[in-house]
């Protein structure tokens, strides 16, 4: 999460998120743009909830190259999100076809070993119970729903975009709300200690096939340290790279979590390569359940690298802060860290905290 405000500031106008800022001005406005020559990027969400095929057609209407679909698969109590990365123009089947084999891909990676026995803790739980991700199983792009899109977009596309049926436009932060995040914190009435990070964290890095790789992590808290988190906190658990040596730091391809809320964070301002899927709503999660993270992207040029750093950040979120990827990426008033642990990849590390 990064929260230097006035380079945020700076950068919102150079991309011309607002001409001038006033007290008036409504947080949720929508993006307005300066140089019709720029392009930028931006957030939809469809009215109603489409197929994968009902997505695409529509997106193609605008004239974009490539998006990241947003989309959601329901499993019994479990929420799966996720978003994948679509050449529009690709053959329909053929999009489907790459979404059902990345689908496919991170289940295998996620669902592996992912058993963790409640006994062997050091918190000397009885009994012998076992959380798992539960695993998708079906015709898998039928039960996929998309919610949405990020999109790179010229001013024309934006317009267009904007005067769409069935297509809304996520509000980005305006300089003036980026600088007033102060002051909106307010821990929950039922706070019972202020140790919010991770019971248990478990982390893992590897290659994938055609030069791809992923990182994973897994997580489960306790009641007591879910309670700790106030209704307008987040939780981003980080994946920190020194260096783009096993990862090349260009876009992500796929990512999915069963966090409530999550998202695919930014890396505007990054002075690391930092992979992140966060979560809005930490306070809404269930003890002892196994929440994971999974982002694939692109390999670098060097086999091995040293020293990863797996950290949790609590960040406060403003109140007029949307669920929006940029908003929540950067805008903060406060930011905590904890140090979970670093290893080298590819390989693994879980630790109990």
């Amino acid at each position: 999460m990064k929260h230097n405000l006035v380079l945020i500031a700076v950068i919102a106008m150079s991309l011309g998120l607002v001409g001038s800022a006033t007290a008036q001005d409504n947080p949720f406005s929508d993006l307005v743009v300066g140089n019709a020559a720029e392009e930028f990027e931006i957030t939809i969400e469809f009215v109603d909830k489409l197929s994968v095929q009902s997505a695409v057609g529509i997106l193609r209407k605008f004239g974009l190259a490539e998006v990241q679909l947003l989309f959601e698969i329901n499993e019994g109590n479990d929420l799966h999100v996720g978003g994948f990365s679509v050449g529009l123009a690709q053959p329909n089947d053929v999009v489907t076809d790459g979404l059902e084999s990345n689908i496919r891909e991170y289940l295998s990676v996620v669902t592996e070993n992912n058993t963790v026995n409640l006994e062997t803790t050091e918190y000397g739980f009885a009994n012998t119970r076992t959380e798992t991700i539960d695993v998708l199983r079906g015709e898998l792009v039928e039960r996929v729903v998309v919610t949405g899109a990020m999109l790179t977009v010229s001013r024309s596309q934006h317009d267009a975009i904007t005067l769409a049926e069935g297509v809304q436009i996520v509000p980005e932060p305006t300089p003036l709300e980026l600088n007033d995040t102060l002051g909106f914190r307010s821990y929950a009435p039922d706070s019972v200690v202020d140790v919010w990070w991770p019971n248990y964290q478990y982390a893992e890095v590897g290659p994938l096939a055609n030069n791809y790789g992923y990182i994973l992590q897994r997580m489960m808290w306790e009641s007591a340290r879910i309670r700790s988190f106030a209704s307008n906190d987040g939780y981003e658990p980080d994946a920190v790279f020194g260096h783009n040596f096993y990862f090349a730091g260009s876009g992500v391809v796929y990512w999915a979590s069963n966090l409530p809320g999550a998202y695919l964070d930014t890396r505007a301002l990054d002075s690391q390569l930092i992979y992140t899927i966060g979560t809005h709503a930490p306070d809404t999660m269930f003890a002892w359940t196994t929440y994971y993270t999974y982002i694939k992207t692109a390999r670098g040029v060097f086999n091995s690298e040293d020293g990863v750093v797996i950290r949790g950040q609590r960040n406060d979120i403003p109140w007029w802060c949307p669920n929006n990827p940029l908003c929540i990426g950067v805008v903060t008033s406060l930011t905590e860290n904890r140090h979970m642990f670093s290893f080298r990849v590819p390989g693994s590390r879980a630790s109990w905290q």
